[in-house]
């Protein structure tokens, strides 16, 4: 209702209202990397790292999925007020962890995982073990009411509905690979609606490097977001494949905050290693080149997947005219991206407008229906 008063019905509005959220998410983990004691260098540019990454481009692009960003803004900050609180006893950032927590809640239930993330931070800071209760009891108060406001939410319903024993296994490993293979780039394997082979090797890579950063490293910042990456696919343990399109995407929004860090602390040590300042400062620079550069035509891409499935839309309401002028603007920005769905879809669409009147015929009508139904 807010959007509407300020934007009407423009999309540009919401649009940018969503980047600078997003932007805000980034500057708040910049500061929860600060307070980490991390090198302000290495903070700032995971923190552009998280702001360019695209395995999470649905989050950014629809307007509709603000609250996987406000999520992100207020688990982040709940981190912020903790590690505060570490440092000063201060009683408002308690209350402020408390607070950052229920709001992130009852934005994405998936908030609801930073509880666990919490408690390891308390269990690595010894002194502080007696907030336990306070922290899990208040998150899954917090839980509990989000349940009972709102218990038939797509989002809630994603994940407690017709639990799978496998999904349970297969989407973390499936998630976290497909975090390093839509980083900040898009190839066609990141937009499958079902892990590839690459992601699930990543995947695996990803956890026994989690594992032996857990077992070796413990007190290392490294670890702690590698912890946050895998913590923050948990909640989507039982998201079925087939209340996604493209794959997850928003759903690792959270998670591509601890995967940036991991990257851009992996790529910041490795040009610290080169003999001479004058070429690390030359590949750091080259890097961050190339890595806008890529993130950038990846976004145009993305913007590909979202003229499709909007124009889908359109179709599906019987504006063919409008679903058709979004399909040809949507192969002018990634045609390699596109799914074949994508061209059968086109090829439908098309065919029944060479007709007069194909646009009005039940026939039709119900073709283009099922074929919004099953994404065919």
């Amino acid at each position: 209702m807010g959007g509407v008063l300020f934007w009407q019905a423009g999309d540009a509005g919401y649009h940018v209202f969503q980047i600078l959220l997003h932007v805000l998410a980034a500057w708040i983990l910049f500061l929860v990397l600060r307070q980490m004691k991390v090198d302000p260098d290495l903070a700032m540019f995971s923190a552009v790292l998280f702001l360019l990454n695209v395995s999470h481009f649905r989050t950014v692009q629809w307007v509709i999925c603000v609250n996987y960003v406000l999520a992100g803004i207020f688990a982040l900050g709940s981190i912020w007020f903790l590690l505060k609180y570490f440092e000063s006893r201060r009683r408002s950032y308690l209350a402020g962890v408390l607070i950052s927590l229920g709001c992130g809640i009852f934005s994405h239930p998936a908030v609801a995982g930073v509880i666990i993330f919490c408690l390891y931070l308390l269990w690595r800071n010894e002194s502080r073990l007696t907030l336990i209760p306070i922290v899990v009891g208040a998150g899954l108060l917090f839980t509990g009411l989000a349940y009972l406001v709102s218990p038939n939410h797509m989002q809630v319903q994603g994940l407690v509905n017709d639990p799978s024993f496998e999904r349970l296994y297969t989407n973390p490993i499936w998630y976290l690979g497909r975090l390093w293979t839509s980083a900040h780039w898009l190839p066609y394997l990141a937009v499958q609606n079902t892990p590839d082979r690459l992601e699930w090797i990543l995947g695996l890579v990803f956890l026994a490097g989690a594992t032996w950063l857990f077992m070796r490293r413990r007190d290392h910042v490294v670890t702690h977001w590698a912890a946050w990456a895998v913590i923050m696919v948990l909640p989507f343990l039982n998201n079925a494949a087939d209340r996604q399109i493209v794959g997850p995407s928003c759903q690792l929004y959270l998670a591509s905050a601890g995967a940036s860090v991991l990257l851009g602390w992996g790529i910041y040590y490795a040009i610290q290693r080169l003999p001479c300042q004058w070429a690390r400062k030359t590949a750091f620079v080259l890097t961050c080149l190339t890595l806008a550069y890529a993130s950038a035509g990846s976004y145009r891409k993305a913007e590909a997947i979202d003229y499709w499935l909007v124009g889908r839309s359109y179709v599906a309401s019987q504006q063919i005219e409008e679903g058709l002028a979004l399909f040809a603007k949507a192969y002018e920005h990634g045609p390699d991206i596109l799914p074949v769905r994508f061209y059968t879809q086109s090829a439908i669409v098309d065919l029944a407008t060479a007709f007069p009147g194909a646009t009005n015929c039940n026939m039709h009508g119900r073709s283009i229906q099922r074929m919004n139904r099953s994404h065919c």
